[in-house]
Order: structure tokens, then sequence, then C-alpha cells
């Protein structure tokens, strides 16, 4: 699965096809958790990012864990100018 999403190097391809493979509630669940990362990555509060978000601590705590990793792409695909606008 990986590799065949490496290969699609057009953004509206890879929304179509995780609307495709997704259910709408995972869809929502992985947009709150980029919004999530996105937030954090701006430098705001766990806290904060819980409360404006309505979303437990728990997963907060679990995007801050991501961005603190030393290798983590995530906090490399934020650290983008256009990549971290989109959703």
């Amino acid at each position: 699965m990986s590799r065949a999403l490496a290969r699609l190097n057009d953004a509206g391809k890879v929304e179509r096809l995780l609307l495709e493979l997704l259910t709408p509630a995972e869809c929502r669940d992985l947009a709150s958790r980029w919004d999530i990362l996105k937030l954090l990555k701006q430098g705001r509060s766990q806290r904060s990012v819980a409360n404006e978000l309505k979303v437990s601590l728990c997963k907060v705590t679990r995007g801050a864990r991501i961005l603190k990793r030393g290798d983590s792409v995530v906090d490399t695909l934020l650290g983008s100018d256009n990549t971290s606008e989109q959703s």
C-alpha cells in the first residue's frame, strides 16, 4: 500500500484514494489528527489544542509524542511551507 501511495504524486488522487478506502468517520478522524499535529507544530500547548478542537488530551498527547521523535515524517511534512496548510 505504501508503495502505491508513493507513486501518486497528485494531491487530488491521494485525496480520492483516501476517500475510497476510508469510511467517513475514519476521514474525520484523520483530518482531526492532522489538525492536532499542525497546531502542536505551531507551538500551541496540548491543553489549548484539546480545548480548541474539542478532543481528549490523550489524543493530543499522542500527537505530541509523534512530533518529539527525531525521525518523525510528520514533523518533516509540517516543516514544509505548502504541506502544513493542507488537510
